[in-house]
């Protein structure tokens, strides 16, 4: 259309009626085109969004950082927990993206993702299955690095752990590693139900994805199910 506008060689317009017909395809064309520029641009801003707000993530914490002038070893490590999380979650908050579901749908799928590791400790499994899909839907993910400590020996017990992937070291101080736990295993309930201090340190083996689950939590569970805290 714009080669017959302008005229090109012996192409031209040879009316009125030409020119204006050349003229209205060259904006269909031009509007053509942006609507399609405008389209992949939305598209690709759409594809991008998640990985810029993690960029402005890390753009943060490299600042707040500085400002603290945290050991570059510290940063590293940092640096390195965030870019698991978006490696291996792509950015995406599991748990945010369940807070839309209705309550039940959520349970649910918690429950079908979780429950797995809930039945290995004897006290849940005891529970009826309203009590185990409690407890999956309470559980916590947390990533630990590898050599970084869950907990030390005596510090109090708040919280029990489930391993999800991954692996870690029992530590007696002045003894050494006493066992070697995997995915599928569980610790920290002792401390936890007896309400005393931890009687073992934890260290992560290699890099451990790990579920969480608080005193306050299991509290809860258990005012609703009293028949399990014997």
């Amino acid at each position: 259309s714009l080669l017959n506008l302008v005229g090109y060689g012996d192409l031209s317009p040879a009316s009125y009626l030409q020119g204006a017909y050349a003229i209205s395809q060259t904006l269909t064309g031009a509007g053509v085109f942006a609507a399609m520029t405008g389209v992949v641009n939305v598209l690709l801003r759409n594809l991008n969004s998640s990985y810029t707000a993690f960029r402005h993530t890390m753009d943060g914490l490299n600042a707040y950082m500085r400002f603290r002038k945290l050991p570059e070893v510290l940063r590293g490590h940092v640096r390195s927990y965030y870019l698991y999380l978006w490696n291996s979650k792509q950015g995406l908050s599991g748990s945010r993206i369940l807070d839309d579901l209705p309550f039940t749908l959520r349970r649910e799928i918690l429950s079908y993702l979780n429950s797995t590791v809930v039945t290995q400790v004897p006290m849940f499994t005891r529970g009826d299955r309203n009590m185990i899909d409690q407890v999956a839907s309470m559980l916590k993910p947390v990533v630990f690095l590898k050599g970084f400590m869950v907990f030390r020996r005596g510090e109090p017990g708040r919280e029990m752990y489930f391993i999800r992937k991954g692996s870690v070291e029992v530590i007696i101080p002045g003894v050494g590693v006493v066992a070697t736990l995997g995915a599928g295993q569980f610790f920290g309930e002792v401390a936890l139900l007896k309400s005393e201090p931890r009687n073992a340190s934890i260290r992560a083996r290699e890099l451990a994805e790990l579920f969480v689950l608080t005193a306050e939590d299991l509290e809860f569970v258990l005012r609703l199910y009293p028949d399990q805290r014997a």
